[in-house]
C-alpha cells in the first residue's frame, strides 16, 4: 500500500472559520466604537472604546498567529483518536 496524501480539507476549512472570525470580530468592535463616538456624552464611553479598540487589536494579531502548525489534522497525528479529529477521513485511517 503507498501512504496516501495528506487530505487538507478539514485544516484548510478551520483556518478560512478563523480568519471569517476574525472579520466578525472587526466589524462588530468597529460597529461598538462608532456607536460609542455617536454617544459619547454617555457615560463610561472612554473605557468602552478601549475595549473595542482592544478587541479589535487581539482580533487581528489572530491573522499574525501561525495558525496551520498550531490546528491538529489527520496527517499530523496518523494515529489520532477520533475525539481529536473527527473527520470522516480520519475515522477511516
Amino acid at each position: 500500500m503507498s501512504p496516501e496524501a495528506p487530505d487538507l480539507t478539514d485544516v484548510e476549512f478551520r483556518l478560512r472559520n478563523a480568519r471569517a472570525g476574525v472579520a466578525l470580530s472587526v466589524f462588530c468592535g468597529l460597529y461598538l466604537a462608532a456607536y460609542c463616538l455617536a454617544t459619547w456624552a454617555q457615560p463610561h464611553r472612554g473605557t468602552i472604546l478601549a475595549v473595542a479598540i482592544g478587541a479589535i487589536g487581539g482580533s487581528l494579531a489572530m491573522l499574525a498567529v501561525p495558525l496551520r502548525g498550531i490546528l491538529p489534522s489527520c496527517a499530523a497525528a496518523p494515529g489520532a483518536s477520533s475525539t481529536r479529529c473527527a473527520s470522516s477521513t480520519c475515522a477511516r485511517r
